[in-house]
């Protein structure tokens, strides 16, 4: 297997897979979808964000990660924000080790302090974990009838 970093020129050849992972990681409703994914689109065409993806030994896509190089609130210091890591089959720790690896690499050559993501998924945060993440905050969420 093999991860790495898309050109722009690629995005949308795995457009339609990024599309799936990201509105089913952000749980994306169906009538935000259009300007969410306009955005996103914008963005990872521009190099605003970024897309990784692991292929395995067939090309076969396994699993996808958006991240975007942004400015953390609190520490004003540069941070690799990981809007979406989706993986479409399970694999082992030592293969998300190496992806992260990957992301870690990424985030240092373009001066970032810290890889930050959210989550709601137990299983991501055990993961997570298990490499050396740590939780900094929890973010709730109350939709209001408007």
């Amino acid at each position: 297997m093999k991860s790495f970093l898309i050109p722009a020129s690629q995005v949308q050849q795995f457009w339609p897979a990024i599309k799936f992972a990201t509105t089913a990681v952000d749980n994306v409703s169906a009538e935000d979808r259009p300007k969410y994914l306009n955005k996103l689109i914008v963005e990872l065409l521009n190099g605003k964000a970024q897309c990784f993806v692991r292929l395995d030994d067939n090309r076969r896509l396994m699993a996808i990660a958006v991240t975007k190089i942004s400015t953390d609130e609190l520490t004003e210091e540069n941070i690799l924000f990981v809007s979406c890591l989706y993986s479409f089959e399970g694999v082992g720790s030592s293969q998300w080790n190496e992806d992260i690896k990957l992301l870690k690499d990424f985030a240092s050559a373009r001066k970032c302090k810290r890889i930050i993501a959210y989550t709601a998924s137990k299983q991501v945060l055990e993961l997570t974990a298990n490499m050396g993440f740590y939780e900094r905050f929890r973010c709730i969420s109350l939709d209001l009838e408007v």
